[in-house]
């Protein structure tokens, strides 16, 4: 690394897929101000307390050098069961942490260690309430995105409290009706919130129509005590729904939206096809875009091919 002595800025650096002496000298980089790791333990099938030993010293390095952002992305298998679990101490340049994981994980305690963690993006199959609390308890998070991908996540997600300096949150794949409950003290700043909301599950209920319009009538996910929100985004997955329930539920979201002290921003877009049948040649996906601020409303209607 002789040549890169001066080197401020390394991203993507897939610890498994260098050698020992990479990582040993990668803690010999005193200029590096930002640096992205990968950490996925399948890239390799030999001896991986070394390449741990050796990451861990050059990090701790860093550390005490001028390096000021560290992002982790970590990769979990199936027998890696906690997410976040610490190969390295809580360093103070750690501020940013991706988990990924096709299975069920528990969330590691070593989160709410970090200092200057800011943002946290979480991909997951199911989280638990315990798991979900804990997070709430990081301090310093301000940006924290989730995307449940299982089936048998156990819905509403409650927020119950903490998260006391998040400013924005993201959450996707959310039945709509029975996702998130937001109760009154948590996310105290949050100014912009995103929810992926799916429509699909109604298309299995017999009685699909008043299923629906009952789900959206009484749909109150607890906005109202986010005392801060600006903006409120939504992205719709509206698989082989009838644009005109769509609809119905833009205008519970409108509602809601007019009724929040603050009038914040509501940006909606959503999708859907013309046919139930998502095999056929002939099936057109439509996109429907809606921006309301105050009294403005502003929308597109758009067809996408296939």
């Amino acid at each position: 690394m002789g040549n890169m002595k001066n080197l401020q800025e390394l991203e993507w650096i897939n610890v498994f897929q260098y050698s020992l002496n990479f990582l040993q000298e990668l803690g010999e980089l005193t200029d590096l101000r930002k640096l992205s790791i990968i950490w996925r333990t399948a890239d390799i099938e030999g001896d991986k307390a070394s390449y741990k030993e050796k990451l861990v010293t050059s990090l701790c390095k860093l550390d005490t050098y001028n390096l000021r952002t560290l992002r982790i992305h970590f990769y979990l298998r199936e027998d890696e069961g906690l997410a976040g679990d610490p190969f390295c101490p809580a360093l103070d340049c750690i501020r940013q942490i991706f988990l990924h994981s096709s299975f069920s994980c528990r969330i590691s305690a070593w989160l709410v260690s970090l200092v200057n963690l800011e943002y946290l993006d979480i991909t997951v199959k199911e989280i638990e309430r315990r798991d979900l609390e804990l997070i709430g308890n990081i301090p310093t998070l301000l940006d924290f995105r989730m995307l449940l991908t299982g089936t048998g996540q156990q819905w509403p997600v409650i927020i119950t409290g903490g998260f006391q300096q998040l400013q924005k949150f993201r959450l996707h794949s959310v039945p709509l009706g029975t996702g998130l409950i937001v109760e009154a003290g948590a996310m105290p700043l949050l100014n912009n919130l995103e929810l992926g909301i799916q429509l699909d599950p109604f298309k299995s209920s017999v009685s699909f129509e008043q299923t629906f319009k009952s789900t959206v009538a009484d749909f109150d996910f607890g906005i109202q005590h986010l005392s801060c929100l600006s903006r409120f985004s939504l992205e719709i997955n509206c698989g082989g729904i009838w644009p005109a329930y769509v609809e119905a539920a833009v205008g519970a979201f409108k509602s809601m939206v007019e009724m929040h002290p603050n009038r914040p921003t509501l940006e909606i877009t959503s999708m859907f096809h013309d046919q139930d049948d998502e095999n056929a040649t002939n099936n057109r996906s439509y996109k429907m875009i809606i921006q309301v601020k105050g009294q403005n409303v502003q929308s597109a209607f758009q067809d996408i091919h296939k």
